[in-house]
């Protein structure tokens, strides 16, 4: 066995020992991603590819019938990425659904922390388009989120951005991890931005409602990276 191989058992060794509910589950490629997080120093983050065909969307839309035009992710030292990619017929750039799974926690995975970036993510994701953020709360099958519409001119056309953050989606999703070594309760957030040349606000405001998330498990991260 060489070294680097060598320290690389070692180092998923030693994050399944670490990391609570995890034990000698993880795969020995995603611990060593997951002990950077931790503050490990194993491994770098990984490169983001860029493919249509690439591992199943750990989020997405249920009924949205827009084709995958790219599947895009990625593994960072404190969160793994995959942002979907669909087409924008309206022509103001991609339309893209991303998920980010944190892999440390933190303050950043609350709805609140959400709300307070949406400006910004906002005026960079949909630059000209006049974004007014919806009054009251709307709520979908794992809590809270919140939203934004805009028009795009006299010929028709909308857009929408919306975000959402939880500490945990264990309470949300209709799944008994017992006997499965490989579960992780991970925090997440969610960010939809969706163009449409002919759907007004009232159309586009409800994709949200249909958001649905896959089980986090160590074997679904490592497809990420």
């Amino acid at each position: 066995m060489n070294k680097t191989m060598h320290n690389r058992q070692r180092c998923a060794y030693l994050v399944a020992g670490r990391v609570s509910g995890l034990k000698a589950s993880l795969s020995c490629g995603f611990a060593i991603l997951l002990a950077a997080g931790i503050g490990l120093a194993c491994a770098p983050a990984m490169a983001e590819t860029n493919a249509a065909k690439g591992p199943p969307p750990m989020a997405f839309i249920k009924g949205l019938k827009a084709p995958i035009l790219a599947n895009r992710h990625r593994v960072e030292p404190h969160a793994a990425f995959q942002t979907i990619v669909y087409p924008d017929s309206a022509g103001k750039g991609e339309n893209t659904l991303t998920i980010e799974i944190g892999l440390s926690g933190g303050p950043r995975y609350s709805q609140a922390a959400a709300s307070n970036d949406a400006p910004d993510e906002m005026k960079k994701m949909l630059p000209g388009v006049d974004m007014k953020i919806v009054p009251g709360l709307r709520e979908n099958n794992y809590g809270v989120y919140g939203i934004a519409t805009g028009t795009l001119g006299k010929n028709g056309g909308a857009c929408v951005f919306a975000w959402q953050a939880m500490a945990s989606t264990t309470t949300y999703q209709n799944y008994d991890p017992v006997g499965d070594p490989g579960f992780m309760n991970l925090p997440v957030r969610i960010t939809l931005r969706y163009c449409d040349a002919k759907a007004t606000p009232k159309e586009l405001i409800a994709l949200m409602d249909h958001l649905s998330l896959r089980t986090i498990t160590s074997s679904r991260l490592d497809l990420l990276r």
